[in-house]
C-alpha cells in the first residue's frame, strides 16, 4: 500500500532524492505502522519529536491505511 511521507526540518535530509521538501510517496506493507516508516528512510526514533498521521496526533506505533499523510517533526530543543 502506499503512504505519503513529510519530512518537516531537518529531517528532510532523510527523505529520497525524489522527494519534493520533503515530501514522497512511501510503498509500505499492509498493517505497517510509523515505526516501520522510520525503519524504512533510516530515520532513528531518538531524533522523532512529533508524528501526525491525517493532521492528527499519533504515536510511533499507530497503524496506517492506504493513502495516509504521516508528517515527522524533529525534536525542536531551546533555551
Amino acid at each position: 500500500m502506499e503512504v505519503k511521507v513529510e519530512l518537516r526540518g531537518y529531517l528532510s535530509r532523510y527523505a529520497p532524492p525524489a522527494a519534493v521538501n520533503g515530501r514522497f510517496s512511501l510503498e509500505v506493507l499492509p498493517g505497517s505502522t510509523v515505526k516501520n516508516v522510520l525503519e524504512k528512510v533510516h530515520l532513528s526514533e531518538k531524533y522523532v519529536g512529533l508524528v501526525l498521521i491525517n493532521g492528527q496526533k499519533a504515536r510511533i506505533l499507530d497503524r496506517l491505511h492506504q493513502d495516509d499523510t504521516v508528517t515527522i517533526f524533529p525534536v525542536v530543543a531551546g533555551g
